[in-house]
C-alpha cells in the first residue's frame, strides 16, 4: 500500500511543481517543497525507493483515491486552512506535519 501512496503523493508533487513553475508561484512551491520532504520522509519510514516513483503517467492520471484512502484509514481530516491558527500545527509533530501537507494536497486537488 505504501508504494502506491507514495507514488500517487510524488506524482501529485510533480503535476503542482510544474504548475508552480508554469505560474511562477513563489508559495505553491513553498508547499511543493513541504509534500516533496513530506514524501522523503515516510518513503524512508517504509523502506520504499522513491527514485522508482518519478515519473507521472502518460496519460496524467493520478491516483488521488489512494491518498483519500489513507487520510481515511489514518482518520486525518484536513484542516479548515479559513479557520486554522499557528498553534493549531505543531511543527515538532509529525503527524500534525502530516495532516497540514495532506490538507493542502487535499484542498489542492480538489481544484
Amino acid at each position: 500500500m505504501y508504494e502506491e501512496y507514495i507514488t500517487a503523493l510524488y506524482d501529485v508533487f510533480q503535476m503542482l511543481n510544474k504548475l508552480a513553475d508554469h505560474k511562477r508561484d513563489q508559495r505553491l512551491k513553498v508547499i511543493c517543497l513541504c509534500i516533496f520532504n513530506y514524501i522523503k520522509f515516510i518513503a524512508k519510514e517504509h523502506d520504499v525507493s522513491i527514485a522508482n516513483n518519478r515519473s507521472v503517467n502518460a496519460d496524467n492520471e493520478i491516483n488521488v483515491a489512494i491518498i483519500y484512502e489513507y487520510m481515511n484509514a489514518h482518520s486525518i481530516e484536513p484542516y479548515d486552512f479559513s479557520n486554522i491558527r499557528m498553534e493549531d500545527v505543531n511543527v515538532n509533530d509529525t503527524k500534525d506535519l502530516e495532516r497540514f501537507v495532506l490538507s493542502h494536497i487535499y484542498y489542492l486537488i480538489q481544484k
